[in-house]
């Protein structure tokens, strides 16, 4: 297809190939899977052998995103969001091609939510985006995990041929658009066993299960992350938890053992389903909960409960940190419990005197909580 032909196309006439401009190259590696990326915007009439095969309510809703209704076809549109995809991915003719096709396909998703409730909006693009985009998306870092792996191979066959001490030059010198930590990372992933089965789960993911994939007891299993996946499943009773939170309870549960600390599988699953992540503070607040001998997953309860704010009552007290505002008033509730579990176990410790209690911060506190029971409790004019 020639520049003049795509510019004067009909609008109802069928892209049955990848426009080639004049600024393109030629792909020296064809593939019959770019037929895939056809532009496949149009109406398309239903036969009378497709009430036969079962493809009538296929046939409708490709034609309804056409006439603007909210039928959605997920494999056409996620057809048209790859060629633009591929559009834009080129220079020249071809990406000012892919922005007037962008604009088309947004226009299209757009239109469908006119004259529609808020409900139906919401419902609408949570489908486009779930039935769409998602697939798209877990395609797109299949690619990257795949140039990723490859790359991370070649590097190590190269570092396998040469003497130690030469491959960092090396590195430098041939991978310079690319740091060396990134492939460095890129490389320990490619070692890994059977990698390549979980190339749908993202670099990101991989990258930060890696590390407990490469060592024992997961090492040693036929497909390490896997094993990592099967292993939080089973301690957490997560049969339905997707990979994000299956990751982050592995990652949670390596950390607070080597802080020794151990955490029910189910506590942590419920802190990590709300998209919390443990930090270097709130392991150390563990600590010492542990210390005195308070439950640490109260630690984890009061953040999920207070919409990720922390306070750190024994680690440092007085200060605050928030998932969002910094200036929130500290939630008193949960930090007079907290206090009170502390004096409570001080008290049965038997090694409460004089002698290890600072009279004057105990008298800074009774004044301060007198205060409070003025301002909190005292009957309002």
């Amino acid at each position: 297809m020639n520049e003049a032909n795509l510019e004067d196309r009909a609008v109802d006439q069928v892209l049955t190939e990848i426009p080639h401009h004049s600024s393109v190259k030629i792909d020296p590696w064809p593939s019959p899977g770019l037929e895939q990326f056809s532009d496949p915007s149009v109406v398309r009439p239903i036969d009378d052998a497709a009430a036969t095969n079962g493809e009538v309510e296929a046939q409708s809703s490709r034609n309804a995103i056409a006439v603007g209704t909210p039928s959605i076809d997920p494999t056409q549109q996620a057809r048209r969001v790859r060629y633009v995809f591929d559009l834009l991915s080129q220079d020249g003719e071809a990406k000012q091609e892919g922005v007037r096709e962008f604009n088309k396909l947004a226009d299209d998703f757009c239109g469908i939510l006119s004259n529609k409730s808020p409900d139906n909006q919401a419902e609408i693009t949570a489908r486009v985006w779930n039935d769409v985009f998602s697939p798209v998306m877990v395609q797109a870092d299949v690619v990257r995990v795949v140039c990723a792996l490859i790359c991370g191979r070649m590097a190590n066959i190269i570092k396998a041929s040469m003497a130690h001490g030469e491959w960092m030059p090396m590195a430098m010198k041939y991978f310079p658009g690319k740091s060396i930590k990134v492939l460095q990372e890129n490389m320990r992933l490619a070692s890994l066993r059977k990698v390549e089965r979980h190339c749908h789960r993202g670099l990101t993911l991989l990258k930060k299960l890696n590390p407990i994939a490469e060592n024992p007891p997961f090492s040693t299993e036929d497909d390490p992350l896997e094993a990592v996946f099967e292993y939080v499943q089973t301690k957490s009773e997560a049969l339905e938890c997707d990979y994000s939170v299956l990751a982050a309870l592995a990652i949670g549960d390596l950390k607070l053992k080597k802080a020794g600390l151990v955490i029910p599988m189910p506590a942590l699953r419920t802190f990590c389903e709300q998209k919390f992540e443990l930090n270097a503070a709130d392991i150390k607040e563990m600590q010492a909960m542990k210390k005195v001998g308070l439950d640490p997953v109260a630690h984890l309860e009061s953040i999920s409960k207070n919409a990720g704010s922390r306070v750190f009552s024994l680690t440092n007290p007085g200060k605050k940190k928030g998932a969002g505002d910094q200036h929130k008033v500290p939630d008193i509730n949960t930090t007079f419990v907290t206090t009170s579990q502390i004096i409570t176990a001080a008290i049965k410790s038997g090694k409460v005197s004089a002698n290890n209690v600072n009279r004057e911060n105990y008298d800074a506190l009774i004044a301060a909580l007198e205060d409070f029971e003025k301002v909190a409790f005292s009957p309002r004019a």
